[in-house]
């Protein structure tokens, strides 16, 4: 029998585009979610649609599973022409960067308990209102008013659980499917992804799984998860204090409170420059404009004064709605702060 396991990709170069911006992309907020959810059944959408891609020739009977009426059970085998395969609930998270934690090379870290996979029109309402990560929520109000996109075809992921890996997986060990065959490739040949969109299913019998997981000692029942204090304390030990170590630690305790946060954005128009971070902290707080000085600077202020300036032209002078606006602005020592 084979058992797949799904490869989320979070690729942090689009992910200032996305409805939740940076965070959107880090498994980091989504194991912030989930800590911070008081709720007795904590879970998550975790990322956004997803391809059956990987699967090969079991492509269509998975399809059809999934347009059942019940949810794919990640427990019991699915029959595939006269075959047994079966979906794990663990499913890995490819980064090729991470948006909130620097010095991340492309790799697997993070592991993902997987609760459902359904399409997106068999989710409830309540669903999409609990279980979508904060960041997302003020992001998709604050552009469109929109409710979610449920882009029907496409399956969701709902997770109860992310561990953070000690070390990255090896996956030159992983193979995928090719489109509608039982032909294998790797999924990670000479530092290229076998499947370079999306997500893929890789796949190996249940005892090579656990020989593999055992190897890089994956255990069934997840740790809890990773706590802000101690992942605070790690990146200042080992770490001399500088500009770069606060914007990260700053990533961090945004991304712990479920804000909606970019950063190192481009200012156009008269003044030109790039914004240390823009921010909203729920869908009815202004954006706010945060520099960070580690030493006292007697421009900060006229240079964060002339960015909200430069940014309310730019809108005027477009003659739309834009994100921008309200705004306010913060000077990264607390000693000034503008509006």
């Amino acid at each position: 029998m084979k058992e797949f396991r799904l490869v989320i990709y979070m690729n942090a170069p689009a992910s200032r585009g996305f409805y939740g911006a940076r965070n959107a992309a880090s498994p980091l907020a989504y194991s912030y979610h989930l800590a911070n959810n008081k709720r007795k059944n904590r879970k998550v959408f975790l990322g956004g649609p997803i391809k059956l891609s990987g699967l090969g020739k079991y492509h269509d009977s998975v399809n059809d599973a999934l347009k059942a009426s019940k949810p794919l059970d990640l427990r019991k085998p699915l029959a595939c022409d006269g075959e047994q395969i079966r979906i794990s609930d663990t499913a890995f998270i490819y980064q090729n960067d991470d948006p909130l934690l620097s010095n991340t090379k492309s790799g697997i870290y993070w592991l993902a308990k997987i609760d459902k996979i359904r399409l997106p029109e068999s989710f409830l309402k309540e669903d999409w209102d609990k279980f979508t990560l904060d960041a997302v929520k003020i992001g998709r109000q604050a552009r469109l008013g929109e409710k979610p996109d449920n882009r029907a075809g496409e399956p969701r992921i709902l997770a109860s659980r992310l561990y953070k890996l000690e070390r990255p997986l090896d996956m030159t060990k992983l193979k995928v499917f090719k489109t509608g065959s039982d032909k294998k490739k790797r999924f990670w040949d000479d530092g290229k992804l076998g499947i370079p969109h999306q997500n893929a299913f890789v796949h190996m019998t249940p005892d090579e799984w656990e020989k593999f997981d055992a190897e890089f000692e994956i255990k069934s029942e997840m740790p809890e998860e990773v706590k802000i204090e101690e992942l605070i304390d790690s990146q200042i030990k080992h770490c001399h204090i500088s500009e770069s170590l606060v914007h990260e630690m700053l990533k961090i305790m945004f991304a712990s409170k479920g804000w909606w946060v970019n950063y190192e954005l481009p200012i156009r128009g008269k003044v030109k420059g790039r914004i240390d971070f823009l921010v909203k902290r729920d869908p009815k707080d202004p954006w706010r404009v945060v520099e960070v000085k580690l030493d006292d600077n007697p421009t900060a202020v006229t240079q964060l004064d002339d960015y909200i300036k430069s940014i309310k032209h730019e809108v005027r002078e477009l003659k739309k709605q834009i994100i921008w606006i309200p705004i306010s602005g913060h000077y990264g020592k607390g000693k000034a702060t503008k509006r």
